[in-house]
């Protein structure tokens, strides 16, 4: 899940600083995140996905 954000981020054209201003989550959190340093909430998740305008489920389905 974590490279998954990482790289709907980047389709988005997105920084990290942007996305987490968007998601309304620190930019170091979001950082750890998709480098796999600290776990995500639920919260947290729907907040990203909100902000990448993306569901929920591109983030969290097995490919």
């Amino acid at each position: 899940m974590n490279e998954k954000i990482k790289t709907a981020r980047k389709k988005a054209g997105l920084k990290q600083e942007e996305l987490a201003m968007l998601a309304k989550i620190g930019r170091t959190t979001l950082s750890k995140i998709e480098n796999c340093k600290q776990g995500i909430s639920l919260v947290q998740l729907r907040r990203i996905a909100n902000a990448l305008k993306i569901d929920i489920t591109e983030l969290v389905k097995n490919d």
